[in-house]
């Protein structure tokens, strides 16, 4: 976990895109791919316990 200059913590994934299920999770890779041709993968974060995307490389 970092800490800001406000001594405020912050997680490593709070600026990622998070989805509440693995199934939103998954549409939006879904969506990323024939809109962008991004490969993503779901995954659960240890941190906030939703659903983050990531590469697939």
């Amino acid at each position: 976990m970092l800490i800001t200059m406000d001594s405020t913590p912050k997680t490593p994934c709070q600026d990622k895109l998070a989805f509440d299920t693995k199934k939103q999770a998954d549409v939006a890779g879904l969506v990323a791919e024939l809109q962008h041709n991004a490969k993503l993968k779901s995954y659960r974060c240890t941190y906030c316990s939703l659903w983050h995307l990531a590469s697939s490389n």
